[in-house]
């Protein structure tokens, strides 16, 4: 299930699940890049960069594991963070119109 921890740094994924390090799923056959344009959320014991999130949106998190494959309180925690995203840009939108 699991295969190994992550260390989160001061980010909105940090407090989302509230955290200074998770257990994940993710087994590094790829690598995220650095770019210099997303800030870097997490990273493992390697150094291999975990999570980034842009600088620019309200919500926009990208994660290395697999989330959709853990039943956690962290993946809960994720998901759940996601929806109300959605229902604020929604209500958002429909403001606008």
């Amino acid at each position: 299930m699991y295969a190994h921890d992550i260390f989160l740094f001061e980010s909105k994924l940090k407090n989302i699940l509230r955290k200074e390090k998770i257990k994940v799923n993710s087994r590094h056959l790829y690598k995220i890049a650095s770019n210099g344009v997303h800030n870097i959320s997490a990273i493992s014991k390697d150094g291999t960069i975990e999570a980034i999130e842009s600088r620019y949106n309200d919500y926009n998190i990208g994660v290395q594991w697999h989330p959709e494959d853990l039943d956690d309180e962290n993946s809960n925690n994720l998901f759940a963070s996601f929806v109300d995203a959605a229902e604020i840009y929604k209500h958002a939108k429909t403001k606008r119109k």
